[in-house]
């Protein structure tokens, strides 16, 4: 419901309001972050001002008090409990996959019950309904990724003693392809990427990041205060990691450098990165129908195997003799895409 506030000129005390004839009040208060308003009608009631203040103090003492006690280590419910968990985090897209989840599949089973009363039974529960659903291995792991942390920040807070996840554990099967002439299939790659982006370093420098080893998401957050170029490092924030700037990387980055900001900008939605690469990994696939970002990196993995037990990542260069362009006709876009 839509308050006025307003229509509610005359303060009685922290959080409570009244109208002109002191017939209506509106209460408006937080209680652990959450805010809690609303109006109390005394229009039909003859009492005097005094007496309406009264009950209406006694009111919204009772309001803060029940609400309370259904945040209390005792009461609060998986549903609270998980809001105020991902309230206090900072915004991204992982945080946004795992919200969703979380409403899609789990949400149902747990909302309402107290983080108390939680067994591992309902986890279970939960995990062979996503298997009744034909979920893969991968939906169901999230699960546990999602309630892991918290569970265990409810352990933090004294509410729960014992991680109702631990001991449960979804088996992914590997997924990783039986790769035949891995370094020919490599300097495939190689050459169709730097025919593709011949003239677009922007992408050109994802994908070989990719290639070295970096998941999208990481990509994609990359700013540039996170990029050493005089050392040659640069800094995940998502593992608080810095790896080693490989000079094919470092050259094409070059090309597009700006101060600060994110590194893959998007050119629709300026201050926020890109988000997805489906339009660009289209273009690879024109020539290499099976590429996707964990093709390649398996293909490099297979490589490296096969070179000084996987212990150094090798440098990918680019092909000795400047490819003929691909029969594209890519526009000239340094800096920022969609």
């Amino acid at each position: 419901m839509s308050y006025n506030r307003k229509d509610f000129p005359h303060k009685i005390s922290v959080g409570l309001w009244c109208n002109e004839d002191a017939t209506i009040f509106y209460y408006d208060f937080k209680v652990d972050n959450s805010r809690i308003r609303g109006t109390l009608d005394y229009s039909n009631k003859n009492w005097s001002v005094a007496m309406k203040t009264s009950v209406a103090k006694a009111h919204i003492s009772k309001v803060k008090e029940e609400k309370k006690a259904l945040l209390s280590n005792d009461l609060v419910k998986f549903g609270i409990f998980i809001n105020r968990y991902f309230n206090k985090l900072k915004k991204s897209e992982w945080i946004k996959t795992k919200i969703n989840h979380y409403n899609k599949y789990i949400k149902q089973f747990l909302e309402s019950k107290r983080v108390r009363s939680i067994k591992k039974s309902d986890i279970e529960q939960i995990l062979q309904y996503q298997r009744d659903l034909n979920l893969k291995p991968r939906t169901l792991k999230t699960t546990l990724e999602v309630l892991n942390p918290i569970f265990k920040k409810a352990i933090e807070n004294g509410i729960i003693t014992k991680n109702p996840c631990s001991g449960i554990k979804i088996d992914i099967p590997s997924s990783k392809q039986i790769i035949q002439n891995p370094e020919e299939k490599l300097k495939e790659i190689t050459t169709v990427l730097y025919n593709v982006f011949a003239i677009d370093p922007f992408y050109l420098s994802f994908y070989l990041f990719a290639m070295q080893g970096r998941s999208k998401s990481q990509i994609i957050q990359l700013r540039w205060e996170n990029i050493d170029f005089d050392q040659n490092i640069y800094k995940i924030k998502e593992n608080d990691k810095s790896y080693i700037l490989q000079p094919n990387i470092k050259e094409q980055l070059l090309k597009f450098k700006i101060p600060y900001g994110w590194v893959y900008e998007s050119s629709h939605n300026l201050g926020h990165h890109i988000t997805n690469i489906e339009k660009q990994t289209a273009k690879i696939k024109k020539y290499i129908p099976n590429f996707t970002i964990r093709y390649m990196q398996d293909i490099v993995k297979e490589v490296q195997e096969n070179q000084i037990m996987g212990i150094y990542t090798p440098e990918i260069k680019p092909p000795e003799k400047k490819a003929k362009p691909l029969k594209l006709k890519p526009k000239l876009s340094i800096g920022k895409f969609a």
